[in-house]
């Protein structure tokens, strides 16, 4: 079916605007493609971003050249469509590189790349770039990667001083002292608390005040005895 002058136009209107947004552009042949996989490009391009147009190489060439894009028959051979990436300058570069390798129908053939006209190498070689929000990725976990270590050294020292405390007990234990809370189980699961850090300096203090208890226990018990008549001497 035959493009009439009003379609023409409007397609050359199209192909402006989207020349004039793009800030990558990639041309590719796509000659014995087979619709269903150009479905699928179509489809995966749509997916990223980006848009894809078919149309007639003059009209392509003229609206490049409104936008001061001189194509080169190199990249205009064969039929060609074109990939208008708006966003990242390479996104469209690595897609079609992709697609490229998985339909061996499509072929690259340039490109524009910050506003300059580029060939099959250069395209290839900006789709093996990482794109922007990869680069931004790897640039925020390189900055989170001290906190991280942060975290985990934090986490490491609270373990070791559990597996401290835990051998600090058992070591009690096996040398014929009593647990700590002669209670159930279940009550001295409870009745840790973070004061039982500090178990070698409760133990003494403990033991502090049961020497200072013991003399009044004793002055009781010679006190006693006056009460009565007083001891006789042996």
């Amino acid at each position: 079916m035959a493009v009439t002058k009003a379609q023409k136009d409007e397609i050359l209107v199209g192909l402006k605007a989207q020349f004039a947004r793009a800030q990558g552009v990639v041309f590719a042949e796509f000659r014995g493609l087979s619709v269903n996989d150009a479905q699928t490009l179509r489809r995966g391009l749509r997916d990223a971003g980006l848009e894809y147009k078919v149309a007639k190489k003059t009209l392509v060439k003229l609206a490049a050249k409104e936008q001061g894009y001189d194509l080169t028959n190199d990249v205009m051979e064969g039929p060609i469509g074109v990939t208008f990436g708006f966003d990242d300058e390479i996104v469209a570069a690595q897609k079609m590189a992709e697609f490229a390798k998985k339909f061996p129908a499509i072929s690259l053939k340039g490109g524009i790349i910050e506003g300059k006209v580029v060939n099959e190498a250069m395209v290839k070689m900006m789709a093996s770039i990482p794109s922007r929000d990869v680069l931004l990725a790897k640039f925020m976990g390189s900055a989170m990667a001290p906190l991280t270590g942060f975290v985990g050294i934090g986490n490491s020292l609270l373990s070791g001083f559990v597996r401290v405390v835990n051998a600090y007990q058992e070591q009690r234990v096996a040398g014929g002292e009593a647990a700590p809370v002669a209670e159930t189980p279940v009550a001295v699961a409870e009745a840790v608390t973070p004061a039982e850090v500090e178990v070698p300096e409760v133990a003494e203090e403990v033991a502090a005040s049961e020497e200072v208890e013991a003399p009044a226990e004793e002055v009781a018990e010679e006190v006693a005895p006056v009460e009565g008549d007083e001891p006789k001497e042996a």
